[in-house]
């Protein structure tokens, strides 16, 4: 998943989100070009909701394992909170 479009603006950005609020991602990979485009801000996004577990399979384990040949783990769904439903109510994010 690219992080550009992960937390841009948009269509994609609102996709991107729902995906991983409902747990169908596996894994994170960046191909860096030497600017902004890295795994920090998505690892802060999901640190901003306490997602600890998921950054960690999302980012390490997941890709270790694929490496390895094995199949990733199940990364579980974001567990949204109270001010991020609030948000979503309307429309914000």
């Amino acid at each position: 998943m690219d992080t550009a479009g992960l937390f841009g603006r948009g269509h994609i950005a609102k996709i991107s989100r729902e995906l991983l609020e409902l747990g169908l991602v596996d894994m994170f990979a960046s191909d860096n070009h030497g600017d902004s485009r890295t795994l920090a801000s998505a690892t802060a996004w999901l640190s901003e909701r306490g997602a600890m577990e998921q950054i960690d399979l999302l980012v390490n384990r997941n890709a270790g394992l694929v490496l390895g040949d094995e199949d990733p783990l199940p990364v579980p769904p974001l567990r949204l909170g109270l001010l991020s439903r609030v948000k979503r109510l309307f429309g914000a994010r």
